[in-house]
């Protein structure tokens, strides 16, 4: 049975299916049952067994995902509409295009141009809401606190905790957390405010420049805080003490998928937080938003099925123990377990991160619908959709992952970097030279063979401002490029760093023999002016090894 059209009923631009009514080689039925698997791996495979050409483009972000999915002789049809239903949210979705001719079509995923920019357009719009969120902050903290009482509804709206009126009665009645607002508005000029809450800057104001007021509105703010009692301890030395303000989101270390502002006290090194300042700002904003445009359709089936579907995976204490470090990790055995026992296909992505905020989920004896429920009790909630075939679990930090993925293309040549053909100098220093700080700690995660990537990645970087360094003949060493080599590791001091002591720079791969074992080393190399050749001064040694049995998984 052809899935429903998800967005038919909720969408000005319904997601159009795939039929087997126009290509016969859509009918094949397809297995795969993969607990992670990057999308361009889950087309290849498909592509195998069906012997029909899926694609999506490896420049495309989304390529890298990682997808969850089990799924038992369905037909082909019905999983394609179900990867692009599971991609995409109203007026944001990805389509199969068909290319060829009868007999041997072909079909490319291709996002929308409104797709591509989710993620933005979705941060920009949070954005907005949490700067005016603070203004709001702002204006009733200068309130009496019975007027400000009166405010409770409009704090709640802003927050996105409608009718949860103890929420609004705890902050209500915090007076460290207006004194907070207070000093916030105080230290800051509004264009300063702008930029610490749009994370272009972390404010630091010494401790010196403080008004009386200021000092004391800070001291009644100071709480349990060990370095505010030493500020204002008798005699003490403030001469290295700031009062640090600064908007953190983090959503792939600690699961923050919204903005939050901080105000601390940095004394010498050490930064202490005396409170979040953002009052619970949209903590389930994002996922209910997302959930609100990733909708399900209106009949009531869904709920039945969830309640067929039980859980009995049976677990040893032990290996309890260790999934909980990762849950994820345990929603992916419970999803197993749950597919095996049914005849449901299930579709899931999760955002491993260190510290993981998805809630435990237990694995023996519930209902799907009970483990759903379980689910929600977190305050970060897994979205859900189903489609009478298809059950679909995304993380709700997924719509910030873009930044974070490794698209196809840069997957590929990294795995090559592994393998016994290797990549060209061009094409390492076009992904790793490149990479965004997100991209480089996805790539540590996901190819944890490559110990050597941090110093990989700083050698390759010299080629984004001298591109012909990677090749044989060099490039001159100007006194800029001279200046970063002597940045990197190991190389500060080094003789031939000195001024004049070498006139060129390059970047070559030497295959060598360590023990027995191929490497491959990525040197480089200056050409020093007393010796008049070419001589060897960092480099970075990379093993040859089978990816297939080195690269994490994180299954």
């Amino acid at each position: 049975m052809t899935p429903k059209p998800i967005f038919a009923q909720n969408s000005s631009l319904p997601l159009s299916l795939v039929s087997e009514a126009d290509d016969a080689g859509l009918s094949v039925t397809v297995t795969i049952w993969e607990p992670r698997l990057f999308l361009y791996k889950v087309l290849n495979v498909l592509s195998q067994q069906s012997k029909v050409t899926l694609s999506i483009s490896p420049e495309v972000a989304v390529s890298g995902l990682p997808v969850t999915l089990f799924c038992r002789e369905r037909k082909l049809c019905d999983v394609m509409n179900a990867l692009a239903s599971f991609l995409s949210v109203r007026d944001h979705l990805y389509q199969w295009k068909r290319e060829g001719k009868s007999g041997s079509y072909r079909y490319h995923l291709e996002p929308s141009r409104a797709a591509l920019e989710l993620h933005k357009t979705l941060l920009a719009r949070l954005q907005n809401e949490y700067e005016n969120h603070i203004d709001l902050l702002i204006r009733l903290a200068k309130l009496p606190p019975e007027k400000r009482a009166a405010s409770q509804n409009e704090l709640l709206i802003s927050m996105g905790r409608e009718g949860q009126q103890q929420d609004a009665d705890y902050l209500l009645k915090s007076e460290e957390f207006w004194e907070r607002i207070l000093l916030f508005d105080s230290l800051l000029s509004p264009a300063q405010q702008k930029r610490v809450l749009r994370r272009e800057e972390i404010a630091q104001i010494p401790f010196s420049k403080l008004s009386a007021s200021d000092r004391e509105r800070l001291q009644k703010t100071q709480g349990n805080s060990m370095s505010a009692r030493q500020v204002f301890a008798e005699n003490a030395d403030t001469t290295q003490t700031n009062v640090t303000i600064l908007t953190r989101m983090e959503p792939h270390f600690a699961g923050d998928i919204v903005p939050r502002l901080y105000i601390g006290i940095t004394h010498g090194r050490t930064l202490e937080y005396l409170g979040l300042d953002s009052s619970g700002f949209r903590q389930r904003g994002v996922r209910d938003y997302l959930q609100s445009i990733w909708p399900l359709p209106t009949d009531t089936e869904p709920a039945k099925e969830r309640n067929r579907i039980i859980i009995e995976q049976k677990t040893k204490p032990e290996e309890n123990t260790k999934v909980i470090d990762k849950s994820f990790s345990q929603w992916i055995q419970a999803l197993n377990a749950a597919a095996k026992q049914t005849e449901i296909a299930i579709i899931a992505h999760f955002v491993p991160r260190e510290n993981s905020n998805l809630p435990p989920i237990s694995l023996n004896g519930l209902s799907w619908k009970q483990a759903e429920e379980q689910a929600n009790n977190s305050w970060e909630v897994l979205l859900t959709k189903w489609d009478g075939n298809f059950l679909f679990l995304r993380d709700p930090s997924w719509v910030q992952d873009e930044t974070y993925l490794l698209p196809a293309r840069s997957m590929a040549v990294l795995e090559l970097l592994l393998s016994e053909k290797s990549p060209t100098l061009k094409d390492i220093a076009n992904v790793i030279g490149k990479m965004s700080l997100q991209q480089y700690q996805t790539a540590i995660k996901e190819f944890p063979t490559v110990e050597a990537l941090p110093h990989l990645l700083s050698l390759l970087g010299l080629s984004v401002n001298a591109p012909d360094i990677i090749r044989s003949a060099g490039v001159e060493l100007n006194i800029e490029l001279l200046s970063t080599m002597r940045k990197l590791p190991g190389l500060a001091g080094h003789g031939l760093l000195k001024d004049n002591a070498a006139s060129k720079a390059r970047i070559m791969v030497k295959p060598r023999n360590n023990s027995g074992k191929l490497v491959r080393e990525y040197r480089l190399e200056l050409f020093a002016e007393k010796e008049r050749r070419w001589l060897p001064v960092f480099g970075v040694p990379l093993p040859v090894v089978s990816t297939q049995n080195e690269r994490k998984t994180n299954q």
